[in-house]
């Protein structure tokens, strides 16, 4: 072969490897704003879950402190019922069977008491229970987005590699 063919074929090489240069250039930069995009997600999904494990514990703070104030409510009321029945069972004792009719009558108002506590209590026990499924609903709707962004995530570098792995082999 002559020197001009060998030029040309060379120059036509040189070409063609540029060419080829530019087009793993252009991969290399979508890859890596995939890289850069797929980090931004997982950041903003790690800023939501940081909110939810905020807004839990505001909540679980929050229910504390009802139950803490319920709880004192109910023996402050326990207190006063003890210290009513003490001195009705006095007036018992001092004035004999008249009172004792209105001593039933009290501790019938006394029972009508301890079952509007309990109903409130067993109110409080479902709304309770009730914010707990929610809780565990959010949490499981959240971790069930995690796992599909991390598949998702995990399918685009396999996919990545798989392209890089193409081009690998082109060459």
């Amino acid at each position: 072969m002559d020197e001009s063919k060998v030029a040309v074929l060379l120059e036509d090489l040189r070409s063609q490897f540029r060419t080829f240069g530019d087009g793993l250039q252009g991969l290399n930069d979508k890859i890596d704003d995939q890289g850069r995009v797929l980090g931004e997600k997982i950041d903003a999904q790690s800023r939501r879950i940081d909110a939810q494990g905020l807004r839990i514990e505001a909540l679980d703070k929050k229910i504390d402190a009802q139950g803490k104030a319920l709880t004192e409510k109910i023996e402050n009321q326990g207190r006063e019922l003890t210290e009513k029945i003490e001195a009705l069972d006095q007036k018992v004792d001092a004035q004999g069977k008249a009172l004792t009719e209105k001593i039933e009558t009290l501790d019938k108002k006394v029972d009508a008491q301890g079952k509007a506590l309990t109903e409130k209590i067993d109110t409080l026990d479902k709304k309770v229970d009730a914010l707990d499924l929610r809780l565990t609903a959010r949490m499981d709707k959240f971790e069930a987005a995690n796992s599909r962004d991390h598949r998702l995530i995990v399918q685009m570098i396999k996919e990545i590699s798989d392209e890089q792995q193409k081009i690998k082999q082109a060459q």
